[in-house]
C-alpha cells in the first residue's frame, strides 16, 4: 500500500451555526470557497445527509463538471490500493478514535499517478452524535514526482 496516513488533531464541536438570515458577506464567501484551489467537500451526518463541494474538488478527483453533494462512492474515485485506508480512516473518525486525518492517496482519473493530500475532519453536535464530514483535498503529484527521482538519484549514486 502506497497511501501515507497522518493522523493528528483533536475532536471538534461543528463550526456550522444555526441557518439565519443571508447576509451581504455570504455571496463573497461562495465565491471564495468555490474558486479556491483547493478541494473542499462537506456532508451533514446521519439524516438528511446533505453536502456540497466546490468545482476544484471535481476537478482533483477528475470529475470535472461533476456535482458532489454527498461523498458517497467517493471511495471508487480512488486508486484501488488506496481505498482501503481511506475506508479505514473514515471509520476511525466516526468512532471518535481520532478528530482530523491526513492521507496521501491517489485519484484513478487518468493512466498516471496523480496524487493528492486529502484531510479529513469530523465535528460533533451537541448530543455528541457526528454531525458533519469536512474532506479538503490538494494536489501533490509534483511533491511526489520529485521524490520519486530523488530516490532514483539515491539509488543510482
Amino acid at each position: 500500500m502506497n497511501a501515507h496516513v497522518t493522523v493528528c488533531g483533536s475532536i471538534g464541536h461543528s463550526p456550522l451555526p444555526p441557518q439565519t438570515e443571508p447576509t451581504v458577506i455570504e455571496p463573497f464567501l461562495c465565491k471564495i470557497l468555490q474558486t479556491l484551489p483547493l478541494g473542499l467537500c462537506w456532508q451533514r451526518c446521519g439524516e438528511g445527509r446533505d453536502g456540497w463541494a466546490n468545482e476544484s474538488f471535481a476537478h482533483l478527483v477528475g470529475q470535472p463538471g461533476r456535482t458532489f453533494t454527498t461523498i458517497d462512492g467517493f471511495d471508487e474515485l480512488l486508486h484501488e490500493e488506496d481505498r482501503a485506508v481511506y475506508t479505514a480512516s473514515l471509520a476511525q473518525l466516526q468512532t471518535k478514535q481520532t478528530g482530523l486525518i491526513k492521507l496521501e492517496l491517489r485519484c484513478r482519473n487518468s493512466c498516471e499517478d496523480n496524487w493528492r493530500e486529502l484531510t479529513m475532519q469530523i465535528f460533533w453536535g451537541l448530543d455528541g452524535q457526528p454531525d458533519v464530514l469536512l474532506l479538503t483535498l490538494a494536489d501533490i503529484s509534483e511533491r511526489k514526482q520529485h521524490e520519486k527521482d530523488m530516490q532514483r538519484a539515491i539509488d543510482s549514486a
